[in-house]
């Protein structure tokens, strides 16, 4: 999970790993900070680092703020890697319809952001779990594993999970957003840790084999700040 720190009011999640140099960055998803940093360097010497950064971080996380959604009609909505336009229709059922390049959100009108927040999530849940159910299957043939189950869950640090003991994959929602290739790229990298459960060179042999293009696939899903 990584240990949380307050750096002149801002929130920092540091991870320890088996990495030279330190990183840092915005989580897409929520806007917090994560950095990475080596298993040897000092409190301090971090502290001073995300110090160093500050204005960029607060200039970042101002924009995403910016971003943040109101669902109101004429908002940009993504899905499936795509533009849409979102439109409200005053309706005493509550449901999600696309039309062409627009996303038709129906709820009644007096419905407050929350609650077409929670229709647009479960639509988003629904279509992502008819996606990545095919998926799966083909992918377990190919590599010949077994996946036990699966779950979709709003996750603020990462895209997947896999839990190879139990067989279980767990999915952001926010894949539903995304490009087709890169929703396939993130099954193929949570099947192959049924293989190989750590990142190492064999994990990354594996997806060099069955997603030649994993390492583009993974910059371009890291660099998705654009989609909300």
């Amino acid at each position: 999970m990584g240990t949380k720190i307050n750096v002149n009011g801002v929130e920092t999640i540091i991870k320890r790993k088996s990495v030279k140099n330190i990183y840092l960055k915005i989580c897409l998803l929520d806007g917090k900070i994560q950095v990475s940093a080596p298993f040897r360097m000092k409190l301090g010497e971090i502290k001073k680092f995300v110090l160093s950064k500050l204005n960029w971080i607060k200039k970042k996380q101002e924009n995403f703020n910016k971003k943040s959604l109101k669902y109101l009609s004429n908002e940009i909505h993504y899905f499936r890697g795509e533009k849409y336009t979102l439109k409200l229709v005053k309706h005493k059922s509550e449901y999600v319809k696309l039309e062409e390049k627009n996303i038709l959100l129906h709820a009644p009108g007096d419905s407050p952001i929350q609650k077409k927040e929670l229709i647009m999530k479960k639509w988003y849940r629904d279509e992502l779990t008819k996606f990545i159910a095919p998926l799966i299957k083909k992918w377990e043939h190919t590599l010949n594993v077994s996946v036990e189950k699966f779950f979709i869950r709003s996750m603020k640090t990462r895209w997947g999970s896999c839990t190879p003991k139990s067989r279980c994959l767990r999915f952001n929602l926010d894949l539903a957003k995304t490009s087709p290739e890169i929703l396939e790229y993130v099954v193929i990298h949570e099947l192959i840790h049924l293989i190989e459960a750590s990142h190492n060179k064999r994990f990354k042999t594996l997806m060099k084999n069955y997603c030649p293009n994993w390492k583009n696939l993974r910059k371009e899903l890291n660099n998705l700040d654009n989609i909300q």
